[in-house]
Parts: C-alpha cells; structure tokens; sequence
C-alpha cells in the first residue's frame, strides 16, 4: 500500500490522490484483492454540508475524484478481475456505462 502514500506529480493525482482520498484508497484495496463493504451499523464522525454551497462544493470535488477512481480500475481491470475474486467482468462493464448513463440521461 505504498502507492497510497505516494505524492501527487500530474494534474491527474491530485485529483484522484488529494480530493478523494477515502475513494483511492477503496480503490487500492480492491486492487490488491481486498473487499470493500458497507455497514450501516457503524458509526462515524463527519461534517455534512448544510448548505447548498457546501453540498455543490462537495460534489464538484468528489464527482472528478470518482471518475479518476474509476478510470484507475478500468486500465488494469483484467489483473484486478485476476486478483479480485469479488470483481468480475459484469461489474466491469457496469463501471464503463454507469458514467455514460449519468451524463446521458435527462431528468
């Protein structure tokens, strides 16, 4: 897991490295063949936004993060689905056309 500790050299990391660094690291983890789920039984402490301002500041930096994340597993997804039991190649090509169907789709 030295990778998570790496510095950020191209526009790309920070990105991905600085503004979603909690999503990096799952994403680290799944490609070292760990599992990643999740407990609505545990307990953590946040700041939520509680303005609308906070809330689109928020997701301005999370939404760039989440698309690097998922670009950084779809590069190498083979030695993730190799490595991965719980990645296959389904979940795979849900992670291709999910951020299709976000921008395409009209509300």
């Amino acid at each position: 897991m030295a990778k998570y500790t790496t510095m950020a050299t191209e526009p790309r990391h920070f990105v991905q490295y600085d503004q979603g660094e909690d999503r990096w690291l799952c994403t680290l983890l799944l490609q070292q063949g760990y599992r990643v789920e999740y407990s609505a039984a545990s307990d953590a402490l946040t700041h939520c936004p509680e303005q609308f301002g906070e809330f689109f500041t928020q997701r301005r930096r999370w939404v760039p993060s989440t698309m690097a994340n998922i670009i950084d597993l779809l590069v190498d997804y083979k030695r993730t689905i190799r490595t991965n039991p719980d990645i296959s190649s389904p979940y795979i090509a849900y992670q291709v056309e999910e951020p299709n169907e976000n921008l395409t789709s009209r509300k």
